[in-house]
This record gives structure tokens, C-alpha cells and sequence, in this order.
């Protein structure tokens, strides 16, 4: 990190951040070679770096998604394709780490969810967060549709 990035806070976040262009290299690195895998990270790395700068200027609501989760799946599927991996191949690579991060989640969910009587409330609670978490400031676009009983749905029409 040898760029002035102070202004936009790499610090224990940009490591947490970070772990999705490690993981997802280190699952192609199953199929590529070691060198390559590597290389793959650092270019991402640089990338990821260029690209929080030129966007340093996005509020922080937005902040919270594009820096997080946006910005890095969209730094590692290019990387991935400028090194001749399939575009396929590349989201299969995003997908899987996505997959494994919202899995080491979900018994901590359930068990919160048990210990305080929630199962009924949770597509409320989800819809609540959704809405708060994507509104309008933040630069995403929704639609909701009808529901019947204790469901929650909506439809991203436009992200940022």
C-alpha cells in the first residue's frame, strides 16, 4: 500500500475487506497455478487501492457496500478475466467465497434467532434492514412486491 490512502481508512476494515481477493485467489489457485494465483491477488490489490481513492468522494452509506463488497468482487472478476480466466469461472471464483463467508454466519443466526423467539419476525426485521440498508442515500432502487403471509421480497431495480 504504498499510495496516500489515510482518507479512505485501510485499516482493520481494509484487511476484512481484503479477505475476499485473498479467498477467492486462493480458490482459483485450485485450478491455476500457485504464481499466477498471486499474481492475480496483487494486481487486485493495486486495483482495489486505484479504485477506493477514485472513489473516495462516495458518502458514507454507500461506503459501507461499494468499499466492503462491490468494489473488491468487481477489482477480482476483472482481474480475473484480464488474466484469461472465463468470465464463467471468474463469478464461480466470487460465488464460492461469497458462499462460504454468508456460511460461517448462519449458526450464529439460528441460534440467536432461536434464543429470542424471532422466526416470526425475521422477514419484518429483514425487510426493516433491507430498506434501511439500501435506501434511496445510498444510491439503490427497489421495488415491493406483494407478499402473503410471513415473507419478505423485494426487487433491486438499480444499484450504484
Amino acid at each position: 500500500m504504498g499510495r496516500n490512502t489515510e482518507h479512505v481508512h485501510l485499516t482493520a476494515e481494509g484487511r476484512i475487506i481484503q479477505r475476499l481477493i485473498r479467498t477467492s485467489c486462493a480458490i482459483a489457485n485450485e485450478d491455476l497455478v500457485k504464481e499466477k494465483a498471486g499474481r492475480i491477488a496483487e494486481t487486485a490489490q493495486r486495483r482495489y487501492e486505484e479504485l477506493l481513492i477514485e472513489n473516495a468522494h462516495d458518502s458514507k452509506a454507500l461506503r459501507k457496500y461499494t468499499f466492503r463488497r462491490i468494489y473488491p468482487a468487481i477489482v477480482a472478476y476483472e482481474t480475473f478475466k484480464s488474466e484469461g480466466i472465463e468470465p464463467e469461472k471468474a463469478v464461480w471464483y466470487i460465488r464460492e467465497y461469497f458462499q462460504s463467508f454468508a456460511a460461517s454466519s448462519v449458526p450464529h443466526l439460528k441460534q440467536v434467532i432461536r434464543w429470542f423467539g424471532l422466526a416470526k419476525k425475521v422477514p419484518k426485521l429483514f425487510m426493516d434492514f433491507s430498506l434501511k440498508g439500501f435506501g434511496p442515500e445510498t444510491g439503490f432502487e427497489f421495488e415491493s412486491p406483494e407478499t402473503k403471509g410471513n415473507e419478505a421480497r423485494f426487487n433491486m431495480v438499480r444499484c450504484p
